[in-house]
């Protein structure tokens, strides 16, 4: 293979960009100068540019240099573009071969579930879900992980303008109570939905997290009463918290 010809600026601002980034986005002009070994004139001229195009941003105050929003934005859209589906879906495929129940993964959408995976149970008796529903977030297993690691501004809007409506006897419908749970489920790793959504239906669910620590999504695994003993859900519940881990961990989240 021959030698990849680059062109020299576009070098440069990825020299000045990763050395930003690899000094925790507080950086001195002279410091990128004298460390990258770059004239004045041409710095000020690249920082400039990247500044005027929103890729860094500079502190009036300290004139310290930083990443800038749109870059934040291009790794947004990579981020949603490196579809979690396809990373999780080979974990969906063994814990429904293991268990032969119905698993799914999903997201947050408006504060609702919204499911968007799913490995259907090989029984004929199963959780009737479709690939783009909906469920609350306070009763089910998947909503109160995602509703335990929400941002605490969003949770206390949710529970002060979302009404609890008692879906089944065993559906948590004091706020309080709720809260309660939710501080369990964060600390616990887990959470179950014991026939809280509809009657005769269990579920354990786990998060994905990111290499911020933040949910990016949540897997489970549904079945009914009838068939699942407690041994059986108790392996459910420590086969997904392992199997969350692994996904997480691939995708960069370091649980320190």
């Amino acid at each position: 293979m021959g030698k990849i010809r680059t062109i020299q600026s576009i070098d440069r601002t990825v020299m000045i960009l990763n050395y930003i980034a690899k000094h925790n986005n507080n950086v001195r002009f002279i410091d990128i100068s004298n460390d990258l070994n770059l004239k004045k004139g041409t710095l000020h001229g690249i920082l400039s540019t990247l500044e005027y195009n929103n890729l860094l941003s500079k502190d009036k105050d300290t004139n310290r240099y930083s990443l800038g929003i749109k870059l934040y934005e291009f790794g947004k859209i990579y981020e949603e573009d490196f579809s979690i589906k396809k990373i999780v879906r080979p974990y969906l495929e063994k814990l429904g071969e293991k268990f032969s129940e119905t698993i799914h993964l999903a997201i947050e959408s408006d504060y609702e579930v919204l499911y968007i995976d799913r490995v259907k149970s090989s029984h004929s008796v199963r959780m009737a879900s479709k690939i783009g529903h909906n469920d609350p977030l306070y009763c089910s297993a998947i909503g109160k992980v995602i509703l335990a690691n929400m941002e605490n501004e969003r949770l206390k809007y949710y529970l002060e303008n979302y009404r609890l409506y008692k879906r089944t006897e065993n559906t948590i419908t004091d706020k309080k109570n709720l809260k309660n749970e939710l501080d369990k489920i964060k600390n616990d790793g887990y959470s179950i939905d014991n026939e809280e959504l509809e009657a005769g239906l269990i579920c354990v669910a786990s998060p994905i997290k990111n290499q911020s620590g933040d949910l990016i999504a949540v897997i489970s695994i549904s079945g009914p009463t009838s068939r699942i003993s407690k041994d059986e859900f108790e392996n459910m519940e420590s086969t997904i918290i392992e199997t969350s881990k692994i996904i997480s961990e691939s995708i960069g989240y370091k649980n320190i």
